[in-house]
């Protein structure tokens, strides 16, 4: 589904797949990569050269939000509705 955060929307699809939306910016793919739940940690790998990988710790997710941190920081998005279609 469709996430905000307060610096970005991003696009999260069933085949593990993620995108920052916009999706293509002056004919550029935006930010992109792979993303997989394991346990209570949300594992994300951003396609840059050479690809980055993070590993986060849930501590919340419903259908309306997303907490998650990683060391100090905490991030937060809501769940974008109606969804958009890209």
């Amino acid at each position: 589904g469709e996430w905000q955060s307060p610096r970005h929307d991003y696009l999260y699809r069933k085949d593990g797949t993620w995108t920052m939306l916009p999706a293509e910016q002056d004919g550029v793919q935006s930010t992109h990569g792979t993303w997989r739940i394991d346990g209570n940690q949300l594992i994300e790998t951003v396609f840059t050269d050479p690809p980055m990988t993070s590993r986060h710790t849930i501590i919340l997710i419903s259908d309306k939000d997303f907490v998650f941190a990683h060391d100090d920081d905490v991030f937060y998005e809501t769940r974008l509705k109606p969804a958009r279609k890209r």
